[in-house]
């Protein structure tokens, strides 16, 4: 089942913390077209957002740990993997 989501934050691995990512609204609006910066950068970026999220890509897999301390008073989730609601 799709879960309607503000955002999609598709983040690969670019090696020494770095990720090439792209973020989307729930309108494929690209809100940041391909970059790469470091996973501290890109997690204040998410912060940032306001509204859902889903985080995808072998990027969220590596940094989970990062996300989930980053993340946890703004997202409620049980997997990286599947949508992340507001809370």
């Amino acid at each position: 089942e799709l879960v309607d989501v503000q955002y999609v934050a598709i983040l690969l691995n670019a090696y020494n913390d770095d990720v090439y990512y792209r973020i989307v609204d729930k309108k494929n609006q690209i809100l940041i077209k391909e970059a790469c910066k470091n996973i501290q950068v890109v997690l204040e970026e998410l912060v940032a957002l306001q509204g859902d999220v889903v985080c995808t890509g072998n990027g969220v897999e590596l940094h989970a740990a990062l996300l989930q301390e980053a993340l946890k008073n703004k997202f409620k989730t049980t997997s990286f993997q599947l949508p992340i609601k507001q809370i």
